[in-house]
Order: structure tokens, then sequence, then C-alpha cells
């Protein structure tokens, strides 16, 4: 139990790490440490209003180092497209080394089909 919780605050880390980066190449130098509690903030903000998680920790940036909040907001939106787009590089990777398995996955359900069985049970 300890260990998933040492996992999940190490990922919060260290997307404050890459959200400081991003802020850096805005022009808006601010503390990894800054960053990692604005993102805290706007993980707590998510558990009261879903979505919102983005604008808040945004207005903790600006509030707390003046980093203007388009910008801040910018950089999230840059940070999104990212994950994005490392999602569908996994995804095409996963696409790629394992089509032969999911085609032969294919193949057995629609024979399971033709028998008159559903083959997800």
């Amino acid at each position: 139990m300890v260990g998933g919780w040492l996992v999940g605050v190490v990922a919060h880390f260290m997307r404050g790490m890459r959200w400081s980066q991003l802020l850096d190449a805005a022009g808006h130098p601010v503390p990894v440490s800054a960053s990692f509690s604005a993102v805290m903030v706007g993980y707590m903000t998510n558990n009261f209003v879903p979505r919102m998680g983005e604008l808040s920790r945004c207005t903790a940036l600006d509030r707390s180092h003046h980093a203007p909040f388009v910008k801040g907001l910018g950089t999230v939106a840059t940070e999104r497209a990212i994950d994005v787009l490392t999602l569908l590089l996994l995804l095409a990777g996963v696409g790629i080394f394992e089509s032969e398995r999911f085609f032969k996955l294919l193949e057995q359900q629609s024979g399971d089909d033709a028998a008159g069985s559903t083959g997800w049970i």
C-alpha cells in the first residue's frame, strides 16, 4: 500500500517537473516545488469540481509566482497534447507488436459467434 502511494507522489512530482520545464520554455521560470504544489492543488480541486483542476493549478501559479494564467493554460494544453500523442504512439506500438495475437482473438471470437456462443464470459 505504501508503494502505490509513493509511486503516485513520484508521478505527480514528475508532472510538476514537466510543467515547470514547459513554463520555463514559455518564458516564465517557476521552481519545481511551486509547480508541484500547483499540480496538487489541481488534483484537490478535481475532487470537488471535476475537470477544474487545470484551471485551478494555473490560477494557483499565477497568484503565487505571477506566471500569467494564459501562459499556464497554454502549457497545460501543450501537456495534454503531448499526453495524447504519447498514448497514440504506445497504442500503435502495441498494435504492431501484438497484431498477431489480436487477429487470432478476432478469429476465435468469430468462430465462437458462428456456433452461438458469445465467448466473452
